[in-house]
């Protein structure tokens, strides 16, 4: 009995041992079999694809970062004559209150000799000793690099019937088109990066900023910011100008177009911008949050206000500039300092 039934035992074992073979060799199980491995295969090739997406999303960050730090929206353009521009007070001030709170790019076209009409022999001497090392301080105390400058020479040029003609000393029209050189500057870093700047800054080389800027956010960009340094509250001043940047080719480009190298004598640099306002319906307005002292090459610093009737919102601010140029207010100022 008990060998009977250990060969019984035998039989149910080796036929299921035959079973299990033949239903591996059935379509159908083979069919299950390419299931498993499809499915291993796709999940072999999820496994790629968020591979895939994650080093694309990486990509995508990495792009987004350097499109960040290359995304600044202020332009500054420091233009004009180099006079102060070598002192440390001067280059210093611009770059920690206007430059470091807007965080702006800074680009600059500067000429070492200053053509001012009003020159005496002895500024024009101290003037003409400003050599090009003079500049290599301030320059790189505001990260001005070579793509971003220009040293201006000779007289100003202009392209007239398709000739390049050269006119003699204009200072109004040398003024404006030591501008234009310096705003094409900040186009061609518009290009290279694919993105226009927001608001482009009208600074001059020779002026200190004796007073941090406000907040961008309270400034809006349907006009023109003029800082009114007391020439003539019927003009805006060339101190400085905060100018958003759909209005900056008329203020730049089309300015010159209009009066080129050699505008007429009597007209002024204040009084070109009041017929480009008028004439391009440009809103603009003066501006007491913008504060500026001129400091001239070897000479002194001026708080350029009306002395006989400062707004009283300004007396703060003047009380500041004096003590920034270190220099006594005029007897003539009706502005009480406690």
């Amino acid at each position: 009995m008990k060998n009977k039934k250990i060969k019984y035992l035998l039989l149910v074992v080796l036929f299921l041992f035959l079973f299990y073979f033949f239903l591996l060799s059935t379509p159908k199980s083979r069919t299950t079999m390419k299931i498993i491995q499809n499915d291993t295969l796709t999940t072999s090739s999820s496994l790629s694809i968020i591979q895939s997406i994650s080093k694309s999303t990486s990509t995508t960050l990495e792009t987004m970062l350097s499109t960040q730090t290359h995304s600044r929206t202020i332009a500054v353009c420091i233009a004009g004559a180099a006079r102060s521009f070598p002192e440390k007070k001067v280059f210093q001030s611009i770059r920690d209150n206007i430059v470091a709170v807007w965080n702006a790019d800074v680009f600059a076209a500067i000429d070492l000799i200053d053509h001012s009409r009003k020159s005496s022999i002895k500024k024009y001497l101290t003037y003409s000793r400003i050599k090009r090392e003079d500049l290599d301080i301030p320059l790189a105390a505001l990260n001005i690099t070579s793509q971003h400058f220009v040293l201006v020479s000779g007289n100003c040029t202009q392209t007239i019937n398709g000739r390049v003609t050269t006119f003699p000393q204009n200072q109004v029209g040398h003024q404006i088109w030591i501008q234009i050189l310096c705003y094409e500057k900040i186009k061609e870093e518009e290009e290279r990066r694919k993105q226009k700047y927001e608001w482009i800054v009208r600074a001059r080389p020779d002026v200190a900023y004796f007073l941090p800027v406000p907040p961008l956010l309270e400034f809006s960009n349907d006009r023109i910011y003029i800082e009114n340094h007391g020439s003539n509250k019927r003009y805006p001043g060339d101190m400085f100008a905060l100018i958003p940047r759909e209005f900056a080719d008329d203020y730049f480009t089309k300015r010159f177009s209009k009066y080129g190298c050699n505008p007429p004598g009597k007209l002024h640099h204040e009084r070109t911008l009041v017929y480009l306002f008028h004439d391009s319906h440009i809103p603009w307005e003066t501006n007491y949050g913008i504060a500026s002292v001129v400091k001239r090459a070897g000479g002194d610093f001026m708080c350029h206000f009306y002395w006989d009737r400062p707004d009283l919102q300004m007396c703060p601010k003047l009380r500041e500039c004096f003590h920034f140029a270190n220099v006594t207010p005029p007897p003539t100022l009706k502005c009480i300092f406690s």
